[in-house]
């Protein structure tokens, strides 16, 4: 079975190349929402979402939006490709549906509100490591040592510090590395998120646990599909509910969603 690394510092990980704040500027820089959500959202469901808001011109030719997400991610200009005004068009339905999941419950966004976590750029930098993880860049184990930062003392830069007593950190990092595992369908960040939640972990909670579980599982899953499909660059069937992975209602052959 492969094993699951966690983000935390142990015998196999890298020995740092840099300082936390260094180290954190790198994974900060990482998250471009453009990027992110691209990576996220599956390609039926960014389509779905640009018929909702009119941009049908997307819907024309819509294997010309496929591009693979780990070279997008690695170089960001690859974006470009798309043409300058589809990628402003597609910037915005992009940037709508990251604006919808983060007012849901299901966003690292909405939790670390509630947590009342004063640092803006904990998610960010949180969403940048899963990105790093997810396309295997070289420098992701590097991240560990940045969360060892956050735990031990809470401060790693002005840019990126969590408040807090010692457990009140370990409790907060901990939530919110499982909800954006389970965001990103990243199993390293499930597997830390798991390690630093245990100590107030109960045995009610294992029936919450294994539902995280499956879902960060199924999510890793969809995206790998939905990676290979961008990757490819050409659909080989239509993409309707019966092939596709389809989280919104299918769109009628005009591109107008039915009623």
């Amino acid at each position: 079975m492969e094993q699951v690394p966690a983000l935390l510092p142990a015998a196999d990980t890298p020995s740092p190349i840099a300082r936390p704040a260094q180290t954190a500027a790198f994974f900060l820089a990482s998250f471009d929402p453009f990027v992110f959500s691209y990576c996220t959202f599956d390609f039926p469901t960014i389509l779905h979402h640009a018929a909702e808001l009119h941009e049908y011109e997307l819907l024309d030719r819509p294997e010309s939006l496929l591009i693979s997400p780990k070279s997008l991610f690695l170089q960001s200009s690859v974006r470009f490709r798309f043409g300058y005004e589809r990628q402003q068009r597609l910037a915005l339905v992009l940037q709508s549906l990251l604006h919808e999941h983060d007012e849901s419950d299901r966003s690292p966004v909405s939790c670390a509100h509630a947590l009342g976590v004063a640092c803006p750029l904990l998610v960010p930098f949180l969403r940048g490591v899963c990105l790093s993880v997810e396309t295997q860049h070289p420098f992701a184990p590097q991240a560990a040592y940045v969360l060892e930062e956050l735990l031990a003392s809470g401060f790693v830069s002005p840019a990126l510090y969590l408040d807090g007593a010692y457990g009140d950190r370990r409790n907060t990092l901990a939530q919110l590395l499982q909800l954006a595992a389970r965001e990103f369908g990243s199993r390293s960040a499930l597997f830390t998120g798991l390690l630093l939640g245990k100590e107030q972990a109960t045995p009610q909670d294992a029936v919450a646990v294994g539902r995280l579980v499956n879902h960060t599982l199924a999510t890793a899953d969809r995206r790998r599909l939905d990676w290979a499909l961008k990757a490819r660059g050409a659909m080989r069937q239509k993409l309707t509910p019966k092939h596709g992975w389809t989280l919104g209602p299918p769109l009628s052959s005009s591109g107008q969603r039915k009623k």
